[in-house]
């Protein structure tokens, strides 16, 4: 008990001072450019809102919708991805190999470690 105590009164001062060492980085490191990831802004950008005059878009083009963009698109990939579909799946023959594998692999792996039981 008296042994525990000592080890961890032990390394309880080395645990203040890494803490002391990362308190002090991070106080130094605070005023630097790289203890953030974003910089400071810059004076010769303007803040404009989303319906500010200064928008890159002109206001009298339309948008499409996120459909009329891709109305068409589930024809066309299913066009191009015809050639890729396979006519049997080789997932199940793997599926066997691996599941007897492993559970080879767990067999053995129980018989190692009953090999360090001691003996009756």
């Amino acid at each position: 008990m008296a042994a525990t105590r000592r080890a961890s009164a032990a390394r309880l001062p080395a645990a203040v001072i890494a803490f002391a060492v990362f308190a002090v980085m991070a106080h130094v490191l605070s005023g630097s450019p790289l203890a953030s990831f974003v910089s400071a802004p810059t004076g010769g950008l303007q803040a404009t809102s989303m319906r500010g005059a200064a928008s890159p878009v002109a206001r009298s083009a339309e948008e499409k919708s996120l459909f009329e963009r891709t109305k068409s698109m589930n024809s066309k990939m299913s066009e191009v991805n015809g050639q890729n579909e396979q006519l049997i799946d080789t997932d199940n023959a793997w599926a066997i190999g691996y599941t007897i594998f492993f559970g080879l692999l767990t067999v053995l792996f129980v018989q190692f470690i009953y090999s360090f039981k001691p003996a009756p």
